[in-house]
């Protein structure tokens, strides 16, 4: 491809559409003496004729009409290549692996970013959900570009960078047949002897953090009762009356109409939340993104 370039093969294929010189010259605004040492600097490329001037009318050579069949493929590859890479440089194609908490299922900051997904058919993007712990190390190892995901953690904010988003209440979730199912909210007392479903006793995941916290300072404990770390498993139990869920007030999902969340009331029942991303990141698809979530 060095020997000619696709500037040349645009301007033969011009030439070889309008039949002559001078009418290729008016449509590319040339004068023609250089568009002719092009078509010439392009024939000696190739070594062979392109165009057999011997009439008025130029007409192509069996080698011209090959090179124009299978020219107009490469051209249009080199369009297509060039809108593609636009697009990307714009941040309107790409590939995005998102990660998220489930605290973020129902929540603004998220429902924007799939506005955003929904905008931009171009970008692909691929979403995980787990624990705020995995979902960092995951990020750190470039395992995903951006995630959805409570705070505090532990990070460097040179590597790190940090979109803060509005925190969350802590809310109990039971079945609609529960007594406390028609309560507007509940107190940290409330829950003192409850079968609370809860993260395993050693989760370091900052809502096992904070809930925590929340119990030490009211000097609650809560009855023995199945615990998990799954958000899911924990709807489910809750569903099935096992015990009573904790839960931050957007992390339900639709799948669960038969379940009332309760909001808990304390100075400590919140969770703080963030939108993660390394600081290293050149992806203009990120970029973008980010530049929407910020707003």
């Amino acid at each position: 491809m060095s020997a000619y370039t696709l500037k040349q093969l645009s301007h033969f294929r011009v030439v070889a559409d309008c039949g002559s010189f001078r009418a290729a010259a008016a449509e590319l605004n040339l004068t023609q003496p250089p568009l002719s040492r092009q078509i010439r600097q392009l024939e000696d490329a190739l070594g062979a004729d392109l165009f057999d001037r011997s009439e008025k009318r130029i007409a192509l050579t069996p080698e011209g009409h090959y090179l124009y069949r299978h020219g107009l493929q490469l051209l249009q590859h080199a369009d297509s290549l060039t809108a593609g890479f636009r697009a990307f440089a714009r941040g309107e194609s790409g590939e995005l692996r998102i990660g998220l908490t489930d605290d973020f299922l129902a929540s603004p900051i998220y429902a924007s970013a799939l506005a955003f997904v929904a905008e931009h058919p171009g970008i692909s993007v691929q979403t995980t959900m787990s624990i705020s712990t995995d979902l960092l190390d995951r990020l750190r190892n470039r395992e995903l570009d951006l995630i959805f995901t409570n705070l505090p953690l532990a990070y460097d904010e040179g590597e790190i960078c940090t979109i803060k988003t509005p925190r969350t209440r802590f809310v109990v979730v039971v079945p609609a047949d529960h007594p406390w199912s028609r309560r507007d909210k509940l107190h940290a007392e409330d829950l003192e002897g409850q079968p609370v479903i809860l993260m395993p006793a050693d989760a370091t995941a900052p809502f096992a953090v904070q809930y925590r916290k929340l119990f030490a300072a009211e000097g609650v404990t809560t009855a023995d009762c199945p615990r998990s770390d799954n958000p899911e498993l924990q709807l489910q139990m809750a569903q099935h009356g096992i015990g009573l869920g904790l839960a931050t007030e957007h992390s339900m999902s639709a799948k669960y109409p038969d379940l009332v969340q309760i909001t808990l009331d304390h100075p400590l029942a919140y969770l703080e939340h963030g939108v993660l991303y390394r600081a290293d990141e050149q992806s203009p698809a990120l970029k973008r993104m980010v530049g929407a979530l910020a707003c």
